[in-house]
């Protein structure tokens, strides 16, 4: 959360000062039916320091002042900080980061955040990686579908599809069949690219391309 803090100068009004000024500018006197003068309203109302405000003070509290929030709304934007915007280096970095990490854990805008303050010293926000990710493709989507195997795994799969490839569709009634009742309770595996496969089981979206859907 951001907190914005307001430093208020010594010969500034208060905002009890600040809703004088528009109540007495404003009111209209029965009988005469015209409105104070700008020096008279400043006699009666005192700055922070105790003392009388000056005419172009209380002219410009009265035109700034917001009916809606009851006193002078600054403008935060113009305060003179300029928007920070990240170098090719700096959106570099954070892609070649996406890319090595994400085939290990999930990686968020924070994890990102993190390794940059980490390596670069450089902070910037998270709705701000977010932006320069999908500048490069990557968006937050559902994660690829395809698990990962090790090659004598993949050797074995491939064995078995050009096996069922080959046979006859009565062939293949008689040696491939499903049958799935109740829960199946399982335990994690010991081979260590299966048991990541079990242990990332609940993790839904990752940042990703919408071309690499079929990608483990």
């Amino acid at each position: 959360m951001v907190l914005v803090s307001e430093v208020q100068h010594p010969r500034s009004l208060n905002w009890t000062n600040q809703r004088k000024v528009v109540l007495l500018r404003d009111c209209v006197l029965k009988g005469k039916g015209k409105r104070p003068s700008w020096s008279k309203i400043a006699n009666q109302v005192v700055n922070l320091e105790g003392e009388r405000p000056s005419r172009w003070l209380v002219v410009d509290v009265y035109n700034n002042f917001n009916t809606t929030h009851g006193r002078v709304s600054y403008d935060y934007e113009k305060c003179g900080r300029t928007a920070l915007l990240a170098t090719p280096e700096v959106k570099q970095f954070l892609v070649r980061k996406l890319i090595g990490l994400r085939a290990k854990n999930i990686v968020t805008t924070t994890l990102l955040q993190r390794e940059l303050v980490t390596e670069k010293d450089v902070e910037l926000e998270c709705t701000y990686i977010g932006k320069i990710l999908k500048e490069a493709g990557y968006t937050w989507l559902p994660k690829a579908q395809k698990a990962k195997h090790t090659k004598e795994v993949m050797i074995k799969r491939l064995a078995f599809a050009k096996f069922a490839l080959s046979l006859s569709d009565s062939k293949l009634r008689e040696r491939l069949s499903l049958s799935l009742d109740g829960v199946v309770l399982t335990v994690p595996p010991k081979d260590s690219t299966a048991r990541a496969n079990y242990c990332r089981y609940g993790d839904t979206h990752m940042y990703r391309k919408k071309s690499e859907a079929c990608k483990p």
